[in-house]
Order: C-alpha cells, then structure tokens, then sequence
C-alpha cells in the first residue's frame, strides 16, 4: 500500500473509533436513563398511588399525593420525549426550508406557562429581514430549549424578569443571540452545561438534556456557537448558521 493509503485508512479507522466510542457512551448513557431518570418518576408515582390507597378516606389528603403523582408522571413524560428528539436528531437528516423566524418566536412565546409569572417578558430585535433558509424543526426546538430555560431559571426576586432574542445577519449566515437577566451559572458548571443529564441547580425541576440536545442539533447543523454566562447576572447564548446555497 502506498503511503496515500495507508494514511487514508488510518483516518477511516480513526473516525469508526471516535463513532464507536461516541455509540458506547450513548449506550451507557442509556442505561443510566433506563436505571434513574425514568425509573425514579414511576417508582415515586408508585409509592404516592400506594399513600393514596391509605389515606382513602382524606380527600385533601389522596388529592395532593394524585396532584405529585401527575407532576412526576409529567416529569417522566419530558424525559421521554426528550430522548425521542434526540434519537431523531441522531437519525435525520437536515431538512431545509424558507420561512420566517418570526413565526417560531411567536409560537415559542404562546407555549410559555406566563401564568406562572405574568412579568415575564420575551423581547425582540431584528436587525434584518427575518425569512431564513434552514432546518425549520431542529432551530424550533434549540429555540425553546433556550428560552424556556430563561423562562425556568429567572430570577425571582426581580420585577422584571425577561429573555430577549436578537437576530442579525450578513451574506450568507445569520446568527441568533439569547440573553437574559436570570440567575446565570456559576464558573465551575459552564463546562458541564453541555453533558448528558447534568442539572447545574436544583432550584427546579429538568431533564438534563436540553442543553445537551441544543448541542448536537447545532454541531448537525453546522452551527458555531457560544455560551456566556454571570452567576446571578444573566446568561448569553449565540449560534451563527450558514445558508445553503
């Protein structure tokens, strides 16, 4: 074999490494799922259905545990549907199309439980026309990862607790920017935020995928992106996609 061969093969055995290796990990992150983030919801749903069954005749009683028991079984419902959108973005391919970004803010806007605080604002700036070319399904979803966790991780002690979208573009890339004025992260977790199932706070209730899912959608994508944050000031996250074409 010649050298050009021999150093082809060993680029393709390195990938099939880096692959296989990437699979393994994917396998055991499996099998943490299976063994914790989806047993725990049901084996606590169990146990609440169980103090239900004694507490039959106390109806505000058997009420609050029915009222934990859907919590948890909505939890275990996120995580379920977080890794089908995993799975799918592992197994698709990008799916181009022309629309406005508008109308995916919009529809991210409408889905936010604001009852939960009226003061919350999304505001936006668009520097340029909005009518993009990309993968429509994967940038809804990084989306409303993003500002759903601003949404989550606000700040409760301010009265105006907002996320703000700017979008800006130039030739054939735009780039979209989320930041906020929420409780941020610390230093020592920004390394983390992008792991499998890490949750930088206890404070409220999430998957650990979200961000993790943003990530390989993005790489998919073939995004450049950024990640700013200031614990108890804010976080800033950026990504620029390049247009077909």
């Amino acid at each position: 074999a010649t050298f050009t061969e021999v150093a082809y093969i060993l680029a393709v055995n390195n990938r099939l490494n880096e692959s296989l290796i990437k699979t393994n990990q994917e396998l055991d992150n499996f099998v943490y799922i299976v063994s914790h983030d989806l047993r725990s919801p049901l084996m606590l749903t169990k146990g609440l259905l169980d103090l239900s069954k004694r507490k039959i005749d106390d109806k505000n009683e058997v009420l609050k545990y029915m009222d934990l028991a859907g919590k948890s079984i909505n939890n275990l419902d996120d995580i379920i549907k977080e890794i089908l959108t995993y799975s799918r973005n592992a197994r698709t391919g990008l799916q181009q199309e022309r629309f406005d970004l508008k109308t995916i803010v919009q529809e991210i806007k409408e889905g936010l439980d604001l009852k939960e605080c009226p003061s919350f604002t999304l505001l936006e700036e668009y520097k340029n026309p909005t009518t993009i070319n990309a993968d429509k399904g994967r940038l809804h979803t990084i989306l409303r990862n993003l500002i759903t966790n601003s949404f989550k991780y606000r700040k409760k002690e301010i009265s105006n607790p907002s996320v703000k979208i700017i979008f800006s573009r130039s030739d054939k890339q735009f780039t979209i920017t989320i930041e906020d004025n929420g409780q941020g992260i610390a230093e020592e977790s920004l390394g983390k935020v992008y792991d499998m199932f890490y949750r930088g706070t206890s404070s409220t209730s999430g998957t650990g995928l979200g961000l993790y899912i943003c990530k390989e959608m993005l790489l998919k994508m073939g995004a450049s992106f950024r990640l700013e944050s200031t614990l108890g000031t804010g976080t800033r996250f950026s990504f620029t996609l390049r247009e077909p074409g």
